[in-house]
């Protein structure tokens, strides 16, 4: 009883400590709670939403169709459902005269999509003809709401007006607060009005199985574009992205990286704040270890003692940090969820986010203090007794030496320097707690403005301020006689653009790409060479490839 009666002394007769040392375990459960919670909950959200729609795990395009030919593609072993669209990249005019890309697809009734299902939000579902359904934050984005009208630029420079009748939400969307493009849906026999065709242009799979196995998927969409071409129809490509996944999930991925590096340093940081704290008290309680070793105590109930001090550290810490990091991780989750224009479920904290902050409070704070506690506690009682924080051995030290020889040094500040430099292992981690908070305060700044650094580097990697697309192939010396003599036109170049395919290994295969072709002596393109060289006036045959390829 008299132990725990100097446990409960200890806490309550210095509350400042007892605080401090709480809130230094508290800052590593809270980082750590903050981290595990919001990626837990992110997870499991975007999950839930994207598994909802019953998604794709294959895209094929290929020529014009009709809806016949997709009877009997659902029947291909290893196909659950099949879905027709047209798929058309224009623009829409957004506030301020300014125009956005819109990525519009041709649908049927919604409650008839099989594949990539729209979660309807607000307004009408029934499509008619010049009317659209925009994807919900591109609405948002753009101000628009069910009832309005907008104008789109079709790829032959017309500008079509359509009423917006509804909003849905579209989990394979960009999302339009980090792209500023969006999508909308209209009806074949509107989407033909806009430039495009009343027929379809891609294949959406789904597929049994496992929706991760890219290889068990291609198998599959092979057999179907062997179907499609036996019908008829050219096949152009055929698409698998990391099927299986939440087209935002790399975003996450980064982010759950770097906020789990800065737990881990939070942790560690932590550690030696309460190695030092422990120690501190350590030394303080000396002549209080000897008075209750003299009386009979022994190592293991000196131990117990201190070791109960720390746990009780730690359990105000976890009631202090774990509160916190829930309510921090839901407004963090909430946020990035809806960034990312996914659903955000109630609130709620993870069982296994509590699981880890209270291994983390209780477990890592005795770990860390057993060093000190140890040495505290194998005292003898006449070391304990005649410890006076000085040089146990009377002697003087080469340090001491050293600064005798400084006579310009105060009696003060000689005394101040032989304190710091007696406890040698206090000192080291007094700096490494020291160490290790400038480096994660070093460490945030750092990413902050490494972050800014590649997006002033994405920015900038085309210099162009205006971009003109054309529809149809055009003499270059038409288009820059007719821009040279603009006011505020300073240079002109010639851009070619197309789609082309990649071959595979197996040489039946092929991956899409975008090839852009710029003049040989370009200046509107400053590209950031990972490897290799950038092209030159005398290559042939020659290409340069970014990272992902």
């Amino acid at each position: 009883m008299v132990r725990w009666n100097k446990v409960w002394a200890d806490l309550w007769k210095n509350k400042t400590r007892t605080l401090l040392a709480a809130l230094s375990i508290a800052v590593g459960v809270f980082a750590v709670g903050l981290i595990t919670s919001t990626f837990i909950v992110i997870k499991q959200d975007m999950a839930r939403d994207y598994e909802a729609i019953n998604p794709h795990t294959a895209t094929i395009f290929c020529q014009d169709f009709d809806r016949e030919m997709l009877t009997g593609l659902d029947k291909v072993p290893g196909v659950t459902a099949v879905e027709g669209r047209y798929n058309l990249w224009v623009k829409i005019a957004g506030p301020g005269e300014r125009q956005y890309r819109i990525n519009l697809n041709s649908i049927g009734p919604l409650d008839g999509i099989r594949v990539d299902q729209l979660v309807f939000q607000r307004g009408e579902t029934e499509l008619g003809y010049k009317e659209i359904i925009l994807e919900r934050q591109g609405a948002e984005g753009l101000g628009v709401e069910p009832g309005d009208s907008v104008d789109l630029i079709t790829n032959s420079g017309d500008i079509r007006t359509l009423k917006v009748i509804g909003t849905v939400h579209d989990v394979n969307a960009n999302p339009f607060l980090f792209t500023s493009s969006t999508a909308g849906f209209v009806t074949p026999k509107t989407m033909e009005w806009l430039g495009g065709s009343s027929q379809f242009n891609l294949v959406l799979i789904s597929t049994s199985g496992l929706q991760t196995d890219s290889t068990y998927i291609r198998t599959i969409a092979e057999d179907v574009a062997v179907k499609i071409e036996r019908s008829g129809h050219t096949v152009y490509n055929i698409n698998i992205n990391n099927p299986g996944q939440h087209p935002a999930q790399s975003v996450i991925n980064t982010v759950q990286m770097l906020m789990g590096a800065l737990g881990v340093m939070s942790v560690f940081l932590s550690v030696f704040l309460i190695i030092n704290t422990t120690t501190a008290l350590m030394g303080q309680q000396i002549r209080q270890i000897g008075v209750l070793k003299a009386i009979g105590a022994t190592t293991f109930q000196l131990m117990s003692i201190y070791m109960a001090l720390v746990l009780a550290f730690g359990f105000l810490a976890l009631l202090i940090a774990a509160p916190l990091a829930g309510l921090a991780a839901s407004v963090l989750s909430h946020w990035l969820i809806g960034m990312l224009n996914a659903d955000p479920s109630p609130f709620s904290v993870p069982p296994v986010t509590l699981y880890v902050q209270a291994v983390i409070a209780l477990g890592v704070p005795v770990l860390a203090a057993l060093v000190p506690v140890l040495g505290g506690a194998r005292l003898t009682v006449r070391q304990a007794i005649s410890n006076y924080g000085l040089n146990q051995r009377g002697t003087r030290t080469l340090f001491d030496r050293l600064l005798a020889t400084l006579p310009f040094i105060s009696r003060p500040i000689l005394l101040s320097l032989r304190n710091t430099f007696n406890r040698k292992m206090r000192l080291v981690f007094t700096l490494f707690t020291l160490v290790l908070g400038g480096a994660i305060f070093i460490a945030v700044l750092s990413v902050r403005e490494s972050i800014g650094v590649e997006i002033e580097r994405t920015f900038g990697y085309y210099q162009s301020d205006i971009n003109v697309e054309f529809a149809a192939p055009t003499i270059l010396s038409h288009a820059t006689d007719a821009i040279v003599g603009v006011p505020g036109v300073t240079a002109v170049e010639g851009w070619n653009i197309m789609n082309a395919n990649v071959m595979r290994p197996d040489g039946e295969n092929s991956d899409l790409i975008s090839l852009y072709a710029p003049p040989a002596n370009t200046k509107l393109i400053h590209p950031y060479m990972a490897e290799g060289r950038w092209l030159q006036p005398a290559d042939t045959n020659a290409i340069v490839v970014d990272n992902h390829f």
